[in-house]
């Protein structure tokens, strides 16, 4: 991630990131691996952890820009999941740990599968 600090460009890629959450003065650090999806709703965001989430004022859009890419993939308009999570796929239903599922937009669906292709093993065999 790049950050700019007095118009200059910083360059810097914690495993963590802390937000603001539930009023001023208060700050929550979030591990990027213990993320299970982020979920955008109007200005704020719900950063979900296994065990609780996190409502912040931030966009989708922001929090893409310092989740990693080769981690996390945006899969719906309002949804942002870790990869490493998926425990399954099932038509438009993608399944993350702790039995939560994250709905497919049909707008990400390529790019969604052509990510998980590298890791598709399939026979070789015809039938």
């Amino acid at each position: 991630m790049i950050e700019y600090i007095a118009g200059t460009p910083v360059e810097h890629d914690f495993p963590y990131f802390f937000i603001q959450c539930e009023g001023k003065g208060k700050l929550m650090r979030i591990l990027k691996d213990e993320i299970l999806f982020v979920e955008s709703a109007l200005n704020y965001l719900r950063i979900h952890l296994h065990s609780c989430s996190y409502t912040t004022y931030l966009t989708i859009t922001e929090i893409g820009e310092i989740l990693p890419e080769k981690q996390f993939l945006r899969v719906h308009k309002s949804f942002v999941i870790n990869i490493e999570k998926i425990t399954g796929v099932e038509g438009n239903m993608v399944y993350l740990g702790n039995s939560v599922t994250v709905v497919l937009g049909p707008n990400y669906r390529k790019s969604f599968f052509d990510r998980l292709e590298p890791m598709l093993v399939r026979s070789k065999r015809r039938g």
